[in-house]
């Protein structure tokens, strides 16, 4: 990330690997209000010609800092290569001198964990249409050769019309045979041999996707614990 003082774009749907000749800034936007805080700043409501978006703001300074740069561009360049109704897609990204941007779908319907702390369990008939979204989802990720990781409740968001979202590509990569040392994710929701750093493929997305359509049904997780290796104890007992 350049710190140049004028906008320059980076890799987005409406701007594929950075076209230089492709120009966006902040001043494109009406912004509405503030709408959340993730870890690097603000996440405002905003207006782009009649359509709404959800813009991400990230401080380059604290991106910096906390020695992400290099994780936020590979997440950037992931969500690029995957087009998907069943994803929050970025349809922009920028920066300027202090600031990256990240223009996306706007999701206002909040995340299933919250709703699910609500209802506690779903009939059966929201829990398939909550699956069905879920794997369309993974599917247009696999096709990409991209694993996600982190599938879990939190990272999944309802859309204006009740269609489950995925977001939060943090720790997604691209697959490799040899990745035994790639074990980041959410106890829970990690299949067993990401937990003990064995190489793994896409198959471990769809073991959260069972997780959490158990939580959705039972109203629990399947795997408990108080530590990371409780759960682990716990993942291994049920698969004798």
């Amino acid at each position: 990330m350049g710190n140049n003082g004028a906008c320059s774009s980076l890799c987005s749907k409406k701007n594929p690997r950075g076209d230089p000749n492709f120009k966006i800034q902040k001043s494109d936007f009406k912004f509405h209000h503030a709408i959340g805080r993730g870890g690097f700043g603000k996440v405002w409501k905003v207006e782009k010609e009649g359509e709404m978006y959800a813009m991400k703001e990230m401080l380059k300074a604290r991106v910096s800092a906390k020695k992400s740069i290099e994780s936020v561009m590979m997440e950037l360049d992931l969500m690029c290569l995957i087009d998907s109704d069943f994803i929050v897609n970025v349809h922009y990204a920028f920066h300027d001198q202090d600031y990256l941007y990240l223009v996306m779908d706007l999701m206002e319907g909040g995340d299933l964990r919250y709703h699910h702390s609500k209802i506690r369990k779903f009939p059966p008939e929201c829990t398939q249409l909550f699956i069905a979204c879920l794997v369309q989802a993974l599917e247009a990720c696999h096709e990409q050769g991209i694993i996600h990781r982190d599938v879990k409740p939190e990272n999944l968001v309802f859309d204006k019309r009740g269609y489950l979202r995925l977001t939060d590509f943090g720790i997604a990569r691209e697959w490799t045979p040899d990745n035994n040392t790639e074990n980041s994710g959410t106890p829970g929701y990690m299949a067993p041999e990401v937990m003990f750093k064995q190489n793994h493929g896409i198959a471990v997305d769809y073991f959260a996707v069972g997780v959490i359509a158990y939580e959705c049904m039972i109203g629990k997780r399947p795997y408990l614990g108080r530590s990371r290796k409780e759960i682990r104890d716990a993942i291994l007992n049920k698969q004798a």
